[in-house]
């Protein structure tokens, strides 16, 4: 029963930052201003959507949903009213867009390069993207083709580092192939970079084939990270993985230097078939020894996803979940898909694309001309693709925590097997719901239930 002491409180309204959004099985109260999630069961999720929806409160809250709308209410999530409250909501903003003569252009992040495409290994699962599937591959050498070598459209580097860097692109990340075996062309990028201190530069490489030396003078005055992809910890598993004679200890004497001279690198360990149980061990070894904490990415035969094979950080229960650093991030999150939002690729066949892990051509650059290539709307397509556009995603409860590759990966698919390596909860088909999986962070997610009565 409600007492008389609450008759008086006839609405009840969530706070301005507090979101209720629903999924086609279950529903979650988003708390932006806090950085959490509440995953609501059944009755929770009814209460709380009569509520925004003005209908007052009467017997049929029952005490436990009274109860509910009390402990919301003592977290500053909400708050009763004597009348209908019509809160607005706080404003979302939408991103920029390059499409009309005088629209300020959108905010670039991150440029992936590519400049080569020679490596000195020959990984099998290299340049098979029709056979392979692939998380955060973007981040690793990993080559969309085994090609030979081509003619770069853009012969003039220092004027693409310009015209890259007038953008306002923060990072820009070299990759290939292995860049050090275009040894000149890199040259060229670093001095070029130097005018343009505000621009940080990363060369994605294994650090093989050819000894740092001669870049060790342009490290020292342009802001250079190296980001080492490791195939594995010992000589027998990377030369099974890549081919390739004592990698690891070449790597290992390598980042060994880089760390004494006080200029560590980032990692990054591209996991494949024959390493993708290691992950615990390959992170806790270069914590010990490095005090680095290490990337990783993976790649696996789509036969071997085909048959139940999943990414290392997902298991058949549990899925990792990303809170947002800032109420900012927050609303770009429901407009966007973050991942790739502000960030595009230069391939060596000169196409622009939106990752480096991805097909989709938005653009090409013609006579050195990246501003023309950036003119379509493609690309910015592309970074509007949120998890509400992208099928089943959008009906997940969970679509704003969640920044996997999903969304743009399986855009229009409809690969149920190949999905579930990047997420085990089908919010469509799945027999259970939200609740039968086990969320992290556990502070990030919690579960909020309301017993009958």
């Amino acid at each position: 029963m409600i007492t008389d002491s609450h008759k008086v409180t006839r609405y009840f309204k969530l706070a301005p930052d507090c979101y209720l959004i629903a999924g086609k099985k279950d529903a979650a109260l988003y708390d932006v201003h806090r950085s959490r999630i509440m995953l609501l069961d059944k009755r929770a999720h009814k209460i709380l959507r009569r509520c925004e929806d003005n209908v007052p409160l009467g017997e049929w809250l029952g005490n436990s949903g009274m109860h509910l709308l009390l402990t919301l209410q003592d977290e500053g999530l909400g708050s009763f009213d004597s009348a209908p409250a019509y809160v607005e909501k706080l404003l979302l903003h939408s991103p920029a867009q390059w499409k009309g003569f005088c629209i300020q252009p959108p905010s670039y992040s991150r440029v992936d390069w590519c400049i080569t495409n020679h490596c000195d290994f020959n990984c099998e699962f290299c340049g098979s993207r029709g056979e392979t599937l692939s998380w955060q591959s973007c981040q690793t050498c990993l080559r969309r083709n085994k090609t030979t070598e081509v003619l770069l459209v853009y012969n003039n580097p220092e004027e693409l580092v310009a015209q890259i860097a007038s953008l306002g692109v923060k990072i820009l990340n070299i990759r290939g192939g292995n860049p050090l075996l275009a040894l000149d062309r890199l040259q060229r990028i670093l001095r070029a970079a130097q005018s343009y201190p505000e621009l940080g530069v990363v060369i994605t490489t294994p650090v093989t084939g050819r000894t740092l030396d001669p870049l060790l003078p342009l490290f020292r005055e342009t802001v250079v990270q190296l980001n080492i992809i490791v195939f594995g910890l010992d000589d027998k598993v990377t030369k099974a993985v890549c081919g390739g004679t004592n990698v690891w200890q070449q790597q290992l004497a390598i980042i060994d230097a880089l760390v004494e001279a006080e200029h560590p690198p980032f990692l990054t360990f591209l996991l494949s078939p024959l390493t993708r149980r290691k992950r615990s061990e390959y992170q806790n070894y270069v914590k010990y020894r490095w005090g680095i904490e290490p990337s990783f990415a993976e790649v696996y035969p789509r036969r071997d996803i085909e048959e139940g094979v999943r990414f290392s950080h997902v298991g058949k229960k549990t899925k990792p979940l990303s809170p947002w650093q800032s109420m900012d991030e927050f609303f770009s999150r429901i407009q966007s898909y973050s991942c790739t939002y502000g960030n595009f690729e230069i391939g060596l066949d000169s196409k622009i694309r939106p990752c480096a892990g991805l097909d989709q051509v938005c653009g090409e650059i013609v006579d050195d001309s990246l501003r023309v290539a950036l003119s379509s709307h493609e690309l910015y397509d592309i970074w509007e693709m949120g998890k509400t556009k992208v099928y089943p995603c959008n009906h997940c409860a969970l679509r704003f925590a969640c920044q996997d590759c999903i969304a743009v990966e399986f855009a229009g698919s409809q690969e149920p097997a190949l999905k579930q390596a990047y997420c085990p909860f089908d919010p469509v088909n799945g027999r259970q719901g939200a609740h039968s999986i086990k969320w992290g962070p556990p502070e990030f997610v919690t579960s909020l239930r309301v017993k009958n009565g």
